[in-house]
């Protein structure tokens, strides 16, 4: 799991971001890049470099320039390049922050198209509703013409009708734990 290759502190936000619910089902990827967005931004509330220890060689490198002693003046100047090269640049720090939005975004933006294709496609159960939706409607209207018929033949010609949309919708249901329309629901209700 990627929570266990981060250091402690960051862990624990990482669980935290993969329990919010307002993430979405690439919870792990989005919880990682905001842990990371997290640990950027906090970084930018912290003193650029330590002035107290530039300060310091700064001294050290004075005395050693006053005694003019070689050994010091260079142990001095390499404290001090130390120092000011543990600074951080204020505008690559911005240059990683924004890397990790964007790659958030464009994860979000993946996110949101599979959720918006997805939600195109009708499950089974779904298209079992509608096309049972649609089988009652047809024949409660056949019920209804039917009813409505004065003369045998057309009552007749109603009932086949109704026993061959049964028939079709069975040749059509696939699912084989339950039909869709059963042939004795359509065909028994003109009688």
């Amino acid at each position: 799991m990627i929570s266990k290759a981060l250091p402690p502190d960051l862990q624990k936000r990482f669980r935290q971001a993969v329990a919010d619910p307002e993430l979405l089902s690439l919870g792990q990827h989005v919880a990682l890049l905001n842990t990371r967005l997290f640990q950027l931004l906090e970084e930018l509330g912290k003193p650029h470099a330590d002035i107290a220890g530039i300060r310091a060689a700064k001294v050290e490198f004075l005395r050693a320039m006053a005694s003019k002693d070689q050994e010091a003046l260079n142990a001095a100047t390499s404290i001090m390049l130390r120092e000011i090269d543990g600074t951080r640049d204020e505008g690559e720090h911005w240059l990683k922050i924004d890397a990790v939005v964007d790659s958030v975004r464009r994860l979000v933006d993946s996110i949101h198209k599979h959720q918006v294709q997805t939600a195109q496609i009708l499950t089974l159960a779904q298209a079992q509703a509608l096309f049972f939706g649609v089988s009652q409607l047809v024949r409660k209207g056949l019920v209804g013409l039917a009813a409505q018929a004065t003369d045998e033949r057309m009552k007749r010609a109603v009932q086949r009708t109704l026993q061959m949309i049964a028939e079709g919708l069975q040749h059509i249901a696939t699912v084989q734990s339950a039909p869709i329309v059963a042939d004795h629901q359509i065909a028994g209700s003109v009688q």
